[in-house]
């Protein structure tokens, strides 16, 4: 018989007051204000299970950039948020997948119930006849109007349960559909997340490299965003997020995708756009973003004019997803050294190899 010793209360204390205070610490070292979200991810970077959350832990120990309060806010939506969000959608899927199995066994069993009925009216139609004595003939009546009712009892009672079933289902779809978005959304924007985006990037290249069509892609930045959140408040940065996000949707139509590729970037996805045509794009997006003057609506206090840097990269023939995704990160860099406000561009298959602009 296996045996293993009782847990010790006043060790399981103590070693999660020495991890607590290790959080503390790295809060603290970092400048971060200690809300549950940065909690969660620090104290999950030291004990959890989660690899994302451990190699931030090493890399915060050797790094020289040090992440802010959006950074690590948005790695806890990225990584606590999903993991919910796809536990729910098996238990719908299994839900729904236990509804259709049900339905199924009830059709079945219907089935059954009205081979059933058939052969008793046929039965019936056998032993009635010219000859059969009237006794006989109402009482055999009297059996297959009963038998009639109770069909007709039972028919009502499964189509009842059929309607239930079906609304059931309707129901489990929609959850399941919205449960979907929400695992593509990001929570703060209404935009795609990272994970939508890497699926489809790696998607629209294959589809691109396989067909010939041009593929356009770009990273872009907010400019001097931590300056702003901590001049403003996170409240604000969020809402500046949120504003730039629907800029970026506004401009954007049919086959586009636009996400929040982490923090203070977003990233669009243009099939079937040379990148010349993209920058034009990017440029009437980076005009509409900083024409407007902005104002805390409370208290009528300017913020002032935002920016943003584009890095744009247009698919070469011998591209793969990594290598278009390191262009264009290449290129914001580009940007953000020219003066930031600016659009950098690799045009591509649409121009002679490294034609920037």
């Amino acid at each position: 018989m296996d045996i293993e010793a009782a847990p010790d209360p006043q060790h399981d204390f103590e070693a999660s007051l020495f991890v607590a205070r290790k959080v503390l610490y790295a809060a603290a070292s970092m400048r971060l204000p200690l809300n549950p979200k940065v909690y969660r991810v620090l104290y999950e970077a030291e004990v959890g299970p989660y690899e994302t959350l451990k190699r931030l832990s090493d890399e915060l120990k050797t790094a020289e950039h040090v992440p802010d309060v959006v950074e690590i806010e948005d790695l806890h939506d990225r990584v606590f948020d999903a993991a919910a969000n796809h536990r729910g959608l098996s238990d719908i899927s299994n839900r729904l997948m236990q509804e259709v199995t049900q339905v199924g066994d009830m059709v079945e069993s219907r089935i059954g119930e009205d081979a059933s009925f058939i052969g008793t009216l046929n039965e019936a139609r056998k032993n009635f006849s010219l000859f059969t004595r009237a006794s006989d003939a109402r009482r055999l009546i009297a059996e297959l109007v009963a038998e009639a009712q109770e069909h007709a009892a039972r028919t009502a009672e499964f189509m009842s349960q059929l309607e239930t079933k079906q609304n059931q289902i309707a129901e489990l779809r929609r959850e399941l559909a919205e449960l979907r978005d929400r695992v593509n959304q990001d929570h703060l924007t209404g935009l795609f997340n990272r994970r939508y985006l890497d699926e489809a990037l790696a998607r629209e290249v294959a589809e691109a490299q396989k067909s010939g069509r041009p593929l356009s892609f770009a990273i872009c930045d907010l400019d001097n965003f931590k300056k702003l959140n901590d001049s403003w408040g996170h409240a604000v940065g969020d809402s500046v997020l949120k504003h730039f996000a629907a800029i970026l949707k506004a401009n954007t139509k049919g086959k586009d995708i636009v996400a929040r590729y982490g923090g203070e970037e977003f990233a669009l996805i243009l099939p079937d756009t040379q990148a010349r045509d993209a920058r034009k794009l990017l440029e009437t997006i980076r005009q509409a973003l900083f024409s407007r003057n902005l104002i805390v609506t409370r208290s009528q206090q300017r913020i002032g004019h935002v920016s943003a840097s584009f890095g744009l990269a247009g698919l070469r023939p011998d591209d793969t997803v990594e290598t278009l995704v390191a262009r264009a990160d290449e290129l914001l860099y580009v940007a953000k050294k020219r003066g930031r406000n600016n659009v950098a561009a690799d045009f591509g298959m649409a121009g002679a190899p490294g034609n920037q602009g």
